[in-house]
């Protein structure tokens, strides 16, 4: 039978910890000869593999790729049966810090250890021959991670704050620090100690942390403190840590607050305004901090004084208007205390005499505004209201004053009494002109210099019925032939008076007018119809009363004018027609208007050439206004006219037409008339041209008309 052996070797096997049960006497030789922690060879036959389990014990400092240990088979197999091959097969899937070689059986670390974080680890390893069949053995592997001082001290806190009151006794406890070591055994063992600050007024206790005072403290000295503490570990190497801690001082409410003075003295004058500082008040409290902290209040009947306090500053103000006061001078008790409530212990009292100084004040209204309300037909000399000022001056001539009205008085319409201050009517009102009068009324003392108040008085002038109404309008219209019951006008009227003194209007006609009615609210019509041409105008007196009481009544001419209309047929007239021009040829042009006779004022003609010379006459714009063409010569032309009115049958007109030059020789022949007539249609419609011709007949000369002037000829009728 052939048997396989195996090798361990490794300087870190404790071969006392192998337990083994071996056949031969050659093993436990090997078992007893080394120790500890030394190189060591030891050789088992294979298949007792299963029976052993080993222990490493490696620091965990060890570097990586270092050789942990060796595993060697033998077997007496030759050949491929012989060659033995080495494997994990659990304990190191996890995080994978060791291999081992599959020939070489060299156990080696590929990942750093860390004892804080693993302190042993468990293998498994095989060992396994090459033949068809191999056998195998297991090898069960502790290691375990030695510790090394490799974590420092850390503290539980990066600051710690402590307060310790003042006149605490020495050896009062403070407060206590507290460090944690990651290592174990002695690496954890930490010791403390004070390295900076205020080391010589406090004790720390080495072991625990624990600091206690080795002064008594005072906080109006000193409020605060700083130490540092290390804490170191007790192996080497020695890590530690620092911190800062710092200890603060309670205060102790030790003294009370004291006045610098128990009495003080202030003067302000009764003219400043509130909110004005007069003066401070000081308190001193010994204390620090908040205990130190001094509030000022004002105590009993001092709090229902014209004076405040700010209770922080002891700054004294004014609160109300000092002219209101009784009288000149006042007493204030202040109190100095500290936070919380008034004790008779915790407290200290000071008086303020004020003299407050008189000034020369303005007399006041008694009212800011004053109104009254009164008719625009009172009588001058009446009164109609009164204001009243007062004026609390010490001195005779500052409490001396009289009235006057300053501005608004418009026309002097009021007065006023300077000492009593009665306000009458100065002048007539009219509340059409101004119905509002805003007074401002002053009362000025006898000081020098002198002060004035003021105030506001209101007038509102009522409405009396003064006014008559008037119509706005004095004219109507009304076409002619229209039926009885036509409307020819609404009346309407206006008022200056205010209601009731305006409407409702009542009208009448002051003498009733043939062929027209009015009723009493302004409807006017007609009773019969109208021929313009007969009569184209009327006029009546309306009378238009208002609803006042009294009642105001006016009257008014009112015109009604009748409208023409197309009614009456157009006559046939002869026209004579003179163009006299000067110089050698007429230049042509309007020569008159040919339209037929008609009554109608309105009717517009169209009228045409019937008979006569067409290119001599033309109407080239319509309507009945003929033109001539340019001529030179004396003739006399006939044509024949027909016009129409569109309405009525047409009618002809017989025209001549008769031209006559003359020369400067014809005027100096002449005998010239001047005519005072504006235009030249009102010299043609007026029976002046024909006077003109009858005497110039009578009195056998040359009348000679110039009815164009160089280049214009005037027609003529």
């Amino acid at each position: 039978m052939i048997h396989t052996f195996l090798i361990l070797q490794s300087r870190f096997i404790r071969t006392s910890s192998l337990r083994i049960h071996p056949k031969g006497p050659w093993w436990q030789l090997s078992l007893q000869k080394h120790k500890e922690m030394h190189q060591c060879l030891s050789i088992w036959p294979l298949e007792t593999l299963g029976r052993f389990l080993m222990e490493f014990f490696v620091p965990e400092d060890l570097p990586i790729g270092s050789v942990i240990g060796k595993i060697q088979g033998k077997d007496i197999d030759v050949g491929i049966n012989g060659v033995i091959s080495y494997s994990f097969d659990g304990g190191n899937d996890e995080n994978g810090l060791f291999s081992i070689g599959q020939s070489s059986g060299l156990i080696m670390l590929v990942k750093a250890l860390d004892f804080e974080e693993f302190e042993t680890h468990h293998l498994n390893v095989i060992a396994e021959d090459g033949g068809w069949r191999p056998k195998m053995e297991r090898l069960n592997i502790t290691v375990y991670v030695t510790d090394l001082n490799d974590n420092p001290p850390v503290f539980t806190s990066t600051n710690y704050i402590a307060t310790v009151s003042e006149n605490a006794l020495i050896g009062t406890s403070v407060l206590q620090v507290w460090a944690k070591d990651a290592d174990t055994g002695i690496h954890s063992q930490i010791t403390y100690s004070l390295i900076a600050g205020d080391i010589l007024l406090f004790y720390l206790d080495t072991k625990n942390g624990t600091i206690t005072t080795s002064e008594i403290f005072d906080y109006e000295q000193k409020q605060h403190f700083e130490l540092t503490v290390k804490a170191t570990n007790i192996g080497f190497p020695y890590l530690f840590d620092i911190v800062r801690i710092r200890i603060q001082i309670a205060g102790l409410n030790e003294f009370i607050p004291a006045f610098q003075r128990n009495i003080y003295n202030f003067t302000v004058s009764e003219a400043l305004p509130t909110q004005t500082e007069i003066g401070r008040v000081v308190a001193i409290d010994y204390d620090q901090g908040p205990d130190g902290e001094v509030f000022y209040v004002l105590a009993g009947q001092s709090k229902k004084a014209n004076f405040v306090v700010d209770e922080h500053t002891g700054i004294i103000y004014i609160s109300k208007d000092l002219k209101n006061r009784l009288q000149n001078d006042e007493v204030l008790q202040v109190l100095a205390k500290n936070r919380g409530a008034i004790t008779e212990f915790n407290v200290d009292e000071a008086l303020i005499h004020l003299h407050i100084l008189d000034e020369n004040d303005p007399p006041k209204f008694d009212s800011m505004l004053y109104t009254a309300a009164v008719s625009e037909d009172i009588l001058i000399g009446t009164s109609i209201t009164k204001v009243k000022a007062v004026d609390r001056d010490v001195i005779l001539e500052w409490s001396r004053f009289s009235y006057s009205i300053e501005h608004g008085n418009i026309n002097s319409s009021f007065i006023i009494d300077p000492v009593s201050g009665v306000i009458s009517v100065n002048s007539h009102l009219d509340r059409e002109m101004w119905a509002f009068y805003n007074l401002t009324v002053i009362a000025v003392d006898e000081g020098s210099p002198a002060v004035t108040g003021s105030t506001k008085v209101a007038i509102a002038i009522s409405d009396v019925n003064d006014n008559p109404p008037k119509l706005l309008t004095t004219e109507g219209f009304i076409r002619e032939n229209q039926p009885a019951g036509t409307l020819v006008s609404t009346l309407a009227a206006t008022d200056d008076d205010l209601p009731p003194n305006q409407g409702p209007f009542t009208y009448w006609m002051m003498r009733p007018a043939e062929g027209f009615s009015l009723s009493s609210d302004g409807v006017l019509l007609t009773s019969r119809p109208f021929d313009r041409e007969r009569n184209p105008l009327f006029h009546s007196h309306i009378v238009v009363q208002d609803a006042g009481r009294p009642p105001m009544s006016s009257t008014t001419l009112f015109h009604v004018k009748v409208l023409d209309e197309n009614d009456n047929a157009p006559l046939q007239r002869n026209i004579n027609i003179l163009v006299k021009y000067y110089g050698i040829s007429f230049p042509g042009g309007l020569i008159g208007n040919v339209r037929p006779s008609d009554q109608d004022e309105l009717d517009v003609f169209n009228c045409t050439i019937k008979n006569g010379p067409l290119r001599m006459f033309s109407f080239p714009f319509g309507m009945c206004n003929l033109w001539s063409s340019p001529y030179q010569g004396e003739a006399t032309y006939n044509i024949s006219v027909e016009g129409s009115d569109q309405l009525h049958s047409s009618v002809n007109n017989s025209i001549y037409v008769n031209y006559k030059g003359f020369t400067n020789v014809s005027l100096d022949n002449c005998v010239l008339f001047y005519i005072s007539i504006s235009t030249l249609e009102e010299f043609l419609i007026t029976s002046s041209i024909w006077n003109l011709r009858l005497f110039s007949k009578a009195l056998c000369f040359c009348s000679t008309m110039v009815a164009h002037q160089l280049q214009t000829s005037w027609p003529l009728k």
